[in-house]
């Protein structure tokens, strides 16, 4: 049996604008940001808002490109993908 009824979701974007986007993401939802490399950024969710923070994340003009349960696969889906 796992230890949290909470899993993690790390949240794979693309934004232009990912610095407001992680000011609202922070203030709005509680979302952290947890690796950026340029226009890329990971989030940190779980999964009862994963779905809020995807809906959030398109409506401020990002594009969700992965949805992991760790950061290690998220990290290397970027890498691939670049």
């Amino acid at each position: 049996m796992k230890g949290s009824i909470y899993r993690k979701r790390y949240i794979l974007a693309y934004s232009e604008n990912g610095d407001e986007l992680d000011k609202y993401l922070f203030y709005s939802m509680g979302i952290k940001r947890k690796y950026r490399y340029k226009n890329y950024r990971i989030y940190l969710a779980n999964q009862f808002n994963r779905n809020n923070v995807i809906k959030k994340i398109e409506y401020h003009g990002g594009r969700v490109e992965y949805v992991s349960g760790t950061i290690k696969n998220a990290r290397r889906y970027w890498a691939v993908k670049s």
